[in-house]
């Protein structure tokens, strides 16, 4: 069996990729536009345009966010910073 050109990003196969056609393929005009309105309404995203020359520099740096928010180190730095933030707040508006 002659071995694939194709490289998959991790935890992805070809497999994969095929379903995720297949989904898209068998999409109704109806259901791709709900998938996208549902996308612009999610409260924990937004849509920004950026010119294209900045996507790389863009990507990388949400590839390191997204690397630092599955970290568990991160998720503990995090809440100290929030628990720090509010301890603050609430000095600052007790006063």
């Amino acid at each position: 069996m002659k071995n694939s050109l194709n490289k998959y990003p991790k935890g992805w196969n070809k497999k994969k990729i095929d379903a995720l056609i297949k989904h898209y393929e068998e999409q109704t005009e109806d259901e791709e536009v709900a998938e996208d309105e549902a996308a612009f309404n999610d409260p924990d995203q937004t849509v920004v345009l950026i010119p294209r020359a900045l996507l790389p520099k863009v990507n990388k740096l949400l590839s390191a966010h997204s690397a630092r928010k599955k970290s568990p180190a991160a998720d503990r730095a995090k809440t100290r910073r929030r628990t720090r933030q509010s301890r603050t707040h609430r000095r600052a508006h007790a006063a």
